[in-house]
């Protein structure tokens, strides 16, 4: 069994979250996703979550592995969709990534276990994101953890599918700290 620490990211992490972001890029590029490019996710973006205290990374020995960015800004995209929970709180998922050599161990999950947890626990009622429509890896992620597509968008580099998913259930044991799978 492998331990993984979930930690909020701070000022200091953007070196490793920006070699996190290009090998993601790189990888995406390769199999034909153009979600991610030399302009975004770019290093002001990246800052901008460290900043505000939205970013949370997964590290293995001190090497990122995993990050993502969860608060409560929304495209502006997002304000013509038919979204379900229109008078609950939200939480918007932004920029979830596995660095390339560690997928296919579940680490997207447990980020996304986490996520829900956490926002449960700050009084969120559901969760809203958006994949890349040509990501078949994020789109199985999202469709098997149980987010419902309502709908899709343009950005800069193409169509995006957006998700949301209710998150009243009780919660996956979260904390800062250890997580085992």
């Amino acid at each position: 069994m492998v331990s993984y620490s979930i930690d909020k990211g701070n000022s200091t992490d953007l070196a490793q979250v920006m070699v996190l972001i290009k090998a993601t890029t790189v990888a995406m590029r390769s199999v034909g996703i153009l979600q991610w490019d030399d302009f975004y996710p770019d290093s002001e973006t990246m800052r901008a979550d460290l900043e505000s205290g939205a970013l949370y990374k997964l590290c293995e020995n001190g090497i990122f592995v995993s990050i993502v960015t969860i608060n409560s800004n929304s495209p502006k995209e997002y304000d013509q969709l038919p979204w379900r929970d229109q008078q609950g709180k939200h939480a918007t998922v932004h920029r979830l990534t596995v660095h390339p050599d560690w997928q296919g161990r579940g680490i997207g999950k447990q980020m996304m276990r986490f996520v829900e947890s956490f926002t449960q626990q700050h009084g969120h009622t559901s969760l809203r994101l958006d994949a890349h429509s040509r990501n078949e890896q994020a789109l199985s992620l999202y469709r098997g953890m149980g987010f419902h597509e309502v709908g899709g968008v343009e950005f800069r580099n193409g169509s995006f599918i957006c998700f949301e998913k209710h998150i009243t259930k009780t919660p996956h044991p979260i904390g800062q700290g250890v997580y085992e799978y």
